[in-house]
Formats: C-alpha cells, sequence, structure tokens
C-alpha cells in the first residue's frame, strides 16, 4: 500500500523516492513545495537543487511556479500547504533569510529540460565527459538518417537483378523504411534488434535456385520474407555503427546524443569522478514526468545517485504514460518504482467536479487489472471540492457530469456531426459555469489521431462555431506543405512551363482551370508570368530563400487569398510555419535551391522525425472551441470535453515495426513473432489513452 504524500509533512529523506500523482493531484504543486522544503528546511542553495521535465513549456511553468511558491512564503497571505510549511519553521528569520537570496539568484536555478541538463553537463564538464569543444548542436538529424540509409541501399541494392528486384517489389525494403526503422532506433538507444542477421547471400542463391525450379510461391514468400528481415537486421547493425561516426566526422550532435553521450561518459572507468562532481554540484533531484523516461534517462540518474545519500524524487504517473512512439518507456517507470526506497501518492484531485472524480473512479475500479500491465493499478482519489464552488450548471440545476454515447458502425461517420450539435445546444441554452454563460473556450473535442481534426472542425464550422486545432501532426505533412513544393519548384525552373502552371493551379495562387487556359492563351500575360517566376529565381540565388518568399507573398497577394477561405487562418498559419522551417533548414544545412526542394520533398514524402518544431501550430486564440489531440492534451484541463473516438483497435500489423518488451527490455521484433504480447501493451497504452482524455475536464466528459 503506498502511502499519501504530505507537501508540507511527509519527511524528505535520502535515496529514491517515487511519487505517482494521478491526474489532476498537483503534481507541479507538489514539487514546488517539496523544492521550497529544501530551502526552507535544509538550507540547500536554489543552483545546487536540478529539477528537470521533458519540454521547453513545462520547463518555464515550472521555473514560474516554483518562484511564485518561494515569493509566497515570505508574503502575508499564503496558500495553505506553503502556511503549513512556513508554520514548521521555528527560526522565520534564517528562513526569510535563505528564501531572499534563493529569489535574488532564482536566474541561476538548475530548471532544465532532460535535454538541457546533459548539455550543461556535457559543456561544464568537456574534459570528464571526453566531449569535443566544438560539437554543434543539429536540432534535425534527418539528413544524417536519410544519408546512411541511402548509402546502405546504393550497397545493396543498386546491382541486383531484375528477379530479385521484382521478388521485393512491395516489401518493406525501399530507402524510406530504412530511414523509418533507423527513427526507431534513434528513438530507443537501447532498442534490441531480433533476430540477427543471416548469411544474406546463402539466402539469395536458395531464391535463384527456387526461382530455376519453379518451385511453389509459399516456400518462395517464405524465403523473400527471411532475405527482407535479414537486410533490416543487417541495416541496424550497420546504421548503429554508421550514423554516430558520421555525426563525430562532421562535428554535429542531436539531442538524443546529448543523453547517450552523457551515460557513456558516466559508465567509463574515469566517470567515478563526474559522478562525485555532478552529485556536489546538485545535492537534490527532482524528475518530472517520469512516467515519460527511458531507460537511458533512467541510466544517467541511477548512475549519478545511486548508493549516494543524496535526495531524488521521480514524481509522475504510470497511468498516463502515452509516449511511447517518442520513446519514451513505461517499463523503466516501473523497473525504478520496484527498486526506489520508499512509494508514495498524491490523493486528492484539485481539477474536477466531485461526481466526475467518483465517475472515473468508478471506471478504473471495475478491475485489479484495468491498466493491463502488472504494476500499474488504480488508487482512487477523492475531490478537493474546489471546482464544486463554481460547478456546471443548465437552468440552475446541476446535471450529471460523466456521459456515454455508444454508437454502432453504421453511425461512427455521424459523430462529428452529434458532437457539434451538443456543443451547440450547450452554448445556445442556459449552461453555466459558476455564474457566466459557459462559452466555446470552455470546451475541448479530443481526439486519437491527426486524421480526425477536420471533420469535427468542418461540423463545428457548419453551425458557425469557432474552432481552432491543437494537433501533434506536422505541418509538413499538410495540403500546403505539398503546394509549397510545387511553388518552389516552379521558382527554381521558370522556363518549365509545365511546372510553373502546376505552382499556379495551387490555393496561394488560385487559378482555376479556365483561368488558367485563358492565361496561357494570352502571349503577353503568360510571358509577365514567366518572368515573374524567372525574378523570384533570381531573387533566392542572389539574396536567400527567406526574401524570395517575402516577395513571392507580397507579389502575388497570397496572404489575402488564402484568408478568403473559411479555414485560411489555418492554412496561412500553416504556410508562414512552413517557410521558417524551410529557412532554419538553410541555415542550418547550407543549402542552395536544389538542396532545400529535395530536403522539403524528403520530409513531405518519407518518414521526418517527430518533433516539436514541426507540429502544427495553435492559428487563433479567439473564444472557439479547442480540437486537441489526447497526447497534446496530457497537463492541460478544459471546462466540458468530448471523446468521440475512444474505441481504437490494438497493432494489425503491416503498417509499423513491431515492438514488445521481454522482462524490462525493449525488442524490435522484425520476424512479428510476438503479436499477442504487442497487441497486450498496445492494449494498455489504448487504456492510459482513455484514461487521460477522461481526466481533463474539469465540469463534464462525454
Amino acid at each position: 500500500m503506498k502511502r499519501e504524500f504530505n507537501a508540507a509533512h511527509t519527511p524528505l529523506e535520502n535515496g529514491f523516492t517515487v511519487i505517482e500523482a494521478s491526474a489532476g493531484t498537483g503534481k507541479t504543486t507538489t514539487i514546488a513545495a517539496i523544492t521550497l522544503r529544501f530551502l526552507a528546511e535544509k538550507g540547500i542553495p536554489i543552483e545546487r537543487i536540478l529539477v528537470t521535465t521533458y519540454t521547453e513549456l513545462a520547463t518555464a511553468e515550472l521555473r514560474g511556479r516554483i518562484r511564485e511558491t518561494i515569493t509566497d512564503a515570505l508574503g502575508q497571505r499564503r496558500l495553505p500547504f506553503v502556511d503549513d510549511i512556513v508554520a514548521k519553521m521555528g527560526d522565520r528569520k534564517e528562513m526569510e533569510r535563505r528564501l531572499k537570496i534563493a529569489l535574488q539568484s532564482f536566474d541561476d536555478a538548475s530548471i532544465f529540460t532532460i535535454h538541457g541538463f546533459c548539455a550543461r553537463v556535457l559543456a561544464d564538464r568537456a574534459f570528464e565527459s571526453g566531449v569535443p569543444f566544438d560539437v554543434e548542436l543539429v536540432t534535425d538529424q534527418s539528413r544524417f538518417l536519410n544519408e546512411v540509409a541511402d548509402d546502405f541501399w546504393r550497397a545493396h541494392f543498386y546491382t541486383d537483378d531484375t528477379t530479385m528486384a521484382a521478388l521485393l517489389r512491395g516489401q518493406r525494403l525501399k530507402p524510406a523504411q530504412l530511414v523509418e526503422l533507423l527513427t526507431r532506433l534513434t528513438n530507443n538507444a537501447t532498442l534490441r534488434v531480433m533476430p540477427p542477421p543471416e548469411d544474406r547471400a546463402v539466402i539469395e542463391k536458395k531464391i535463384a535456385e527456387l526461382c530455376e525450379a519453379g518451385a511453389d510461391s509459399g516456400e518462395l514468400t517464405e524465403l523473400v520474407n527471411r532475405f527482407v528481415i535479414s537486410v533490416q537486421s543487417e541495416f541496424c547493425e550497420w546504421a548503429r555503427e554508421q550514423l554516430p561516426r558520421r555525426k563525430a566526422d562532421r562535428g554535429v550532435q542531436s539531442f538524443d546524443d546529448l543523453l547517450t553521450r552523457l551515460d557513456e561518459a558516466l559508465r567509463r572507468e574515469e566517470g567515478g569522478e563526474l559522478r562525485k562532481s555532478l552529485r556536489e554540484r546538485f545535492a537534490v533531484a527532482l524528475v518530472d514526468e517520469f512516467q515519460d523516461t527511458d531507460p537511458v534517462q533512467y541510466s544517467i540518474f541511477s548512475q549519478i545517485y545511486g548508493g549516494s545519500d543524496s535526495s531524488v524524487f521521480f514524481i509522475g504517473d504510470p497511468k498516463q504514460a502515452i509516449y511511447g512512439f517518442r520513446g519514451a518507456d513505461v517499463f523503466t517507470y516501473l523497473k525504478a518504482a520496484k527498486v526506489a526506497n520508499r512509494r508514495y501518492t498524491l490523493h486528492q484531485n484539485w481539477r474536477s467536479e466531485a461526481k466526475l472524480v467518483d465517475g472515473v473512479n468508478a471506471i478504473f475500479k471495475q478491475r485489479d487489472d484495468a491498466f493491463v500491465i502488472e504494476g500499474i493499478d488504480f488508487p482512487s482519489v477523492t475531490a478537493s471540492g474546489k471546482t464544486d464552488a463554481e460547478a456546471l450548471t443548465t437552468c440552475g440545476r446541476r446535471d450529471q457530469p460523466l456521459r456515454f454515447w455508444i454508437a454502432s458502425t453504421d453511425n461512427r461517420s455521424r459523430v462529428g456531426d452529434s458532437v457539434a450539435a451538443e456543443i451547440a445546444s450547450l452554448l445556445a441554452g442556459e449552461a453555466k459555469i459558476g455564474a457566466r454563460k459557459i462559452e466555446p473556450r470552455d470546451i475541448a473535442v479530443l481526439v486519437n489521431a491527426n486524421s480526425q481534426p477536420p471533420g469535427i472542425q468542418k461540423a463545428l464550422a457548419d453551425l458557425q462555431i469557432p474552432s481552432v486545432v491543437y494537433s501533434a501532426a506536422s505541418v509538413l505533412k499538410s495540403a500546403e506543405a505539398a503546394e509549397l513544393l510545387r511553388i518552389l519548384l516552379a521558382v527554381a525552373q521558370p522556363t518549365h512551363e509545365k511546372i510553373v502552371r502546376a505552382a499556379l493551379a495551387t490555393e496561394a495562387f488560385g487559378l482555376g482551370a479556365s483561368a488558367l487556359e485563358k492565361l496561357s492563351s494570352d502571349e503577353a500575360e503568360w510571358e509577365g508570368t514567366l518572368n515573374r517566376f524567372a525574378d523570384y529565381h533570381l531573387l533566392w540565388r542572389d539574396q536567400g530563400f527567406v526574401q524570395m518568399m517575402r516577395a513571392l507573398l507580397i507579389g502575388e497577394k497570397v496572404r489575402s487569398r488564402l484568408l478568403a477561405w473559411r479555414d485560411g487562418d489555418r492554412r496561412l498559419t500553416n504556410l508562414l510555419h512552413l517557410i521558417e522551417l524551410l529557412h532554419t533548414a538553410c541555415v542550418e544545412n547550407r543549402f542552395g535551391i536544389d538542396g532545400l526542394i529535395k530536403w522539403l520533398a524528403r520530409q513531405i514524402s518519407g518518414a521526418s522525425e517527430g518533433r516539436e518544431d514541426y507540429e502544427l501550430r495553435l492559428e487563433s486564440d479567439e473564444d472557439a472551441v479547442r480540437i486537441v489531440t489526447v497526447h497534446k492534451s496530457k497537463g492541460l484541463e478544459y471546462g466540458v470535453t468530448f471523446c468521440p473516438f475512444l474505441r481504437k483497435e490494438p497493432w494489425g500489423g503491416g503498417k509499423e515495426f513491431l515492438k514488445y518488451h521481454e522482462g524490462d527490455e525493449l525488442v524490435l521484433d522484425l520476424e512479428e513473432s510476438h503479436r499477442e504480447i504487442q497487441k497486450r501493451e498496445e492494449l494498455a497504452e489504448i487504456v492510459r489513452q482513455l484514461y487521460v482524455g477522461l481526466t481533463r475536464a474539469r465540469h463534464r466528459s462525454y
């Protein structure tokens, strides 16, 4: 039985402490409270308290919350938990002195993303870590992934005979799929690949013999599959050696390299001195969102603090571990929780109305193994009553806060319309939150896939309800990216009339078939159009990409043309975002015209990295319904939520490489022989997504 952690009174002991913070129980507040206590009670300077989290946004929030909590402790009116901490202090003057020093030196507070922490250590202790001083950090390593995949493909398949090429057609053995495979390896540095590669020449010989003998297709198919799996496995071994070497030769490193390099430095025989210096530098460590850790990150903290008398707090919630596709591994959390010196939970929910909390408790208490995986249990939480003070009412009456809609397979296509109709009813009726009328900004529709927001947004627009999309979808996969590629191709080849016509047919230029035909038949007008594209070409060549795009947007009146569409804000936001990304790619990679076009084409057609700066930006902050992916909603809260796409089928094979856990180790199974284990693990993740979706609402969840 895990004990409840009291932010003001639970002893701050040495060793490893795991705090499981269920949704809405005040995780960030708890971290701020622990930091305050180490400052006030233990007298540890703010710069010696290490706090890490996973995004720059979360880092900024933590930094602000910790500073506010320290300021609050020095004031007269305090939050209850701060009051309890201050009341315990015997020497108030000494406490005030410590906290004032902390505020004065707050710019030196050690609050980082995990990658920021690793970068700081590697830079400050370059000698101990063995990292060269002049290494450049690149935010996009896709060019290296593509280069490695292309070189492997050229070395192994450019000389193959036509028979082999025909047999491999349709198999998962193309450069783009090798890039996807390599991306999986870079996301999971400790990923074990199975089976090991076979002797490719032997398999090729057998295939040739079977083809000559006219063997049955079943036996031939099996051999071809073995060949493909062997090549994939061979590529994994080769790429893991090539990718780091090529980046080292060019003096660059990625964000993932920051983690692996620090981990390797700590593991070395001479790493003892580095571990000791880091413990002296950071006497306390608080790791936020620990459910999203991975084996390398956990290894770093284990090596620094293992066996020491330092205090390390891992704060997270395995029920909200939904970032496996980015390399996060909930099994690492469970492993760490098993060996921790102590485990606590937070029992009070500060987010939701009491009946909504009770409803969520009732759902997940139906089974002891509700979260499928052993080790993830469901501790019931109680509502604080804070949200009930300003409850959601309709015509002055409170209603059921948790509602289920059952849709048959035939009716699923109408789910968007049903959601939009219910939202319209809420906005047009007498629904109030406290004393104020409910507004569009109070409502969020949570979706599972990046393909789902357009349907919801259209259904809302049909009822004249404003909405904005907050999604993890990549802008490089948007329609605007494909159109921008057509425009850039035309600027690059202004004398190629067919390509120029394709650019003019984009929505940015807005010419339909009849308008294009009319323009082409007018010799003077058509020559003027080609001359404009030639001018853009010269501008790009002489002054750079951004100057050219600025001139094109103004000269062709692209902004006003896009904004004339119903979703014009979305289209324009995507286009400006793409221009910014392309400019960054130009600067980082020193791309010319052809290089930039090739880069964009690869990003559109291939498996691009799931980077945060590629994600769709919010097109507007107006009073509008939020359409948010479940992954993006984590850590956020809304008045009313709709989860219309809860049902999701587990892994069906074919689209993604199969991964599963063998003990605590993550395995990439190229043979796909462990499908049942994989399906069970994906079912567990689907349940965790359900939990995240149901716990975003303060007042009502559909």
